[in-house]
């Protein structure tokens, strides 16, 4: 992707080949941060009304990756914050705790 961060729009060159889609700042859904240039992201394609391919609901790729790795750190620190209150309430014997937590 080229950005021009100064206008707030770029162009998007589709790994595959093809015409490059126009891209505005409106498109990127979640506000994580500002595109620059050389982003993967991924889009769907669409035209504005002089028939140009625009792009809309961009994302980033990189961002969706550690957004997945941060939300399995969560589930899993909230499984055994669980798990210590089902120890805690003699729910579960304290040998399941440690076995999850080594």
């Amino acid at each position: 992707m080229r950005w021009k961060d100064d206008k707030g729009f770029g162009f998007i060159e589709p790994s595959g080949g093809g015409k490059q889609a126009f891209v505005h700042i409106k498109a990127f859904h979640g506000g994580t941060r500002r595109p620059a240039n050389g982003d993967e992201v991924s889009y769907l394609e669409s035209r504005d009304s002089q028939g140009r391919i625009k792009a809309e609901h961009v994302q980033f790729l990189t961002a969706k990756f550690a957004l997945g790795s941060a939300s399995r750190a969560l589930m899993a620190a909230l499984f055994l914050v669980a798990l210590a209150g089902g120890v805690a309430l003699g729910i579960y014997s304290s040998p399941i705790l440690w076995l999850y937590w080594a």
